[in-house]
C-alpha cells in the first residue's frame, strides 16, 4: 500500500504509464484509461533509469570497466539474472535479514571489471566463496554505517559478501 504499489497498479501490460489517468475531481484508484492524454514514455524511461541506479543500486561505467552495486537499504531483497547494463551483462542478488546482509554478483563480460560494493551493515564483511577476508572501508549511506568493497571481478566469476 505504498507508491511502488500505486505505480504498478497504474501500469499498462507494455509496462508504460498514461499521462494522466484520472478524471478531474477523482479519488486516487479511480483511473481512466484513454483519456485526453496519451501515454508518457518520458516518465517510463525515467522510473526505470531511476530504479535500476537508485532503488537496485547498479550502475556500470563500461569506458572504466567498473561496476557499482549499492542497493538501497530499506528496500527488500532482490534477485537481478541476466541484467544488462550497457554493453554489461550481470547477475545480481541481495538479500537482508535479521541476521545477516548479502550482495553477490556474477560477471557475464569478457574482460574483468572492478567491482565496487557497498552495503548497510554494522557487520564485518567476508567472501563465501573462499577463505579470504574482504577488504573494506568504512563509509556512509542513508546517514547509516555501511561498508565498501573493491575487488576485481573475473569473467564468468561470481563474487558473494556477506556482513552479519
Amino acid at each position: 500500500r505504498g507508491y511502488m504499489t500505486e505505480l504498478k497498479r497504474l501500469c499498462d501490460l507494455d509496462g508504460s504509464w498514461w499521462w494522466w489517468p484520472y478524471k478531474c475531481d477523482t479519488k486516487t484508484g479511480d483511473v481512466v484509461r484513454l483519456n485526453c492524454c496519451g501515454k508518457c514514455g518520458w516518465a517510463a524511461g525515467v522510473f526505470a533509469s531511476l530504479f535500476m541506479t537508485e532503488i537496485l543500486g547498479v550502475r556500470y561505467d563500461a569506458p572504466a570497466k567498473t561496476l557499482n552495486f549499492r542497493p538501497f537499504s530499506p528496500g527488500s531483497s532482490f534477485v537481478w539474472n541476466d541484467a544488462r547494463t550497457g554493453s554489461g551483462k550481470f547477475d545480481f542478488t541481495y538479500r537482508k535479514t535479521a541476521d545477516a546482509v548479502t550482495a553477490s554478483v556474477t560477471s557475464r563480460v569478457d574482460h574483468q571489471v572492478t567491482l565496487v560494493l557497498t552495503m548497510v551493515t554494522d557487520g564485518i564483511p567476508k567472501f563465501m566463496d573462499s577463505g579470504e577476508e574482504a577488504e573494506y572501508e568504512e563509509a556512509q549511506f542513508l546517514g547509516k554505517r555501511a561498508v565498501r568493497i573493491k575487488t576485481v571481478l573475473l569473467p564468468d566469476r561470481k563474487i558473494e559478501i556477506e556482513a552479519s
